[in-house]
């Protein structure tokens, strides 16, 4: 009885012992299990993966923000001619110093636009910007006629106050007057008289009959000659017809080019007045590039204006015509030094003459920069 009490209460201290035994062992895998526990956590620089991923998204979303703002422009006179060295030496500093926040984009030439149209078409936005002449827009801005008086320097312009006058008087007009195509301050004139027959002196073009724009008109009459207004490739047909005895035109490779040397046989000494070549814009578009920009423009202009090798390069381009036109078969009419003064004179007074009768106002604010009596000597 006894003995099986025994072995019912062994058998009881067994159970309970391979039950504590189980809870033993089922507890142990628990705290085994902590490590995994901390796994996550350190998985906790994943929170910070975003950041660095937010940050290529950013940078596009600035680039895209800034959009070159194009500029484009038309040209009175291509290809390639030595009044364009300053003016297309310009375009790489300008996009360089805005961070290719301005881009420079040449249309064409006449093939675009025809040259005399060309002021207006920027003036009524068809393009953003012009390179020409002056006198290609003396219908519009008569008084601009006074830029073929100007031999400054581009330094000088700016220092004496003209360059913002005469912007003043452009943007009057409708156009942003942004730099001179010819920084170079050349006073050994860039214009000559071509003809068909040899004169002396400025009393021997009396009874002639000269292809001109109404910008030299003053000075031939105060000679006595005509002037015939016709378009400029009409000139050899017309010398060899008889209808004019020649004609003025600056003193450049494209009149020995279009072959007028072969009735043109003389050109007078000395060349005269500067070829008043701007590069001027459309006024909402240099509204639209706004202060910083305007100011990168016009910086950029000045350092190219002052450079020293574009200086020397564009007066390199207006010397030594005396030399190519004799190669080309012409031969000099020399007024000397006493008609040669009377005739840069006349040509200097007429331009006055015309300004004054078309402008007055505008004429007068401007005068006052320019001197009474015709340069001679180069500026340095």
């Amino acid at each position: 009885m006894f003995k099986s009490n025994y072995i019912k209460l062994g058998f009881l201290v067994s159970l309970v012992v391979i039950l504590i035994a189980s809870i033993l062992i089922g507890c142990g895998p628990t705290t085994t299990t902590a490590p995994t526990t901390a796994a996550p956590t350190t998985s906790a620089p994943t929170t910070a993966a975003p950041k660095p991923t937010a940050a290529p998204t950013t940078a596009p979303t600035t680039t895209s923000a800034v959009q070159p703002i194009t500029l484009s422009v038309v040209v009175w006179d291509l290809p390639y001619t030595d009044m364009q060295v300053a003016v297309r030496a310009a375009i790489p500093v300008i996009e360089k110093n805005s961070g290719g926040r301005i881009k420079i984009k040449i249309l064409g030439g006449v093939e675009v636009i025809p040259s005399q149209e060309q002021f207006e078409a920027a003036r009524n936005g068809v393009v953003d910007s012009v390179w020409g002449p002056t006198g290609y827009w003396q219908g519009t801005a008569p008084a601009g006629t006074c830029m073929f008086l100007d031999y400054n320097l581009a330094k000088d312009r700016r220092a004496i106050g003209l360059q913002s006058a005469f912007n003043d008087y452009y943007e009057s007009k409708g156009l942003h007057y942004y730099m001179a195509l010819d920084p170079s301050g050349y006073r050994g004139g860039t214009y000559g008289v071509f003809l068909n027959k040899l004169i002396t002196k400025p009393e021997d073009l009396k009874g002639l009959k000269f292809r001109a724009t109404g910008t030299f008109q003053p000075m031939y009459k105060a000679f006595g000659a005509t002037v015939v207004n016709i378009p400029s490739e009409e000139i050899y047909t017309a010398v060899q017809n008889g209808v004019i005895n020649g004609c003025n035109q600056p003193a450049e490779q494209a009149f020995i080019e279009r072959g007028l040397p072969e009735v043109l046989k003389y050109y007078v000494q000395p060349f005269f007045g500067k070829v008043p070549t701007n590069w001027s814009i459309n006024m909402k578009k240099w509204a639209s590039l706004g202060p910083e920009l305007q100011k990168i423009m016009d910086d950029s202009a000045i350092s190219v204006e002052n450079d020293p090798v574009i200086i020397k390069t564009m007066n390199d381009g207006h010397t030594g015509w005396d030399v190519k036109f004799n190669k080309a078969g012409m031969k000099p009419a020399d007024f000397g030094p006493d008609g040669g003064a009377r005739l840069r004179q006349a040509f200097n007074d007429g331009i006055w003459q015309q300004v004054m009768k078309d402008d007055p106002v505008w004429g007068a604010k401007l005068k006052k920069f320019f001197p009474d009596e015709v340069p001679s000597t180069p500026a340095k």
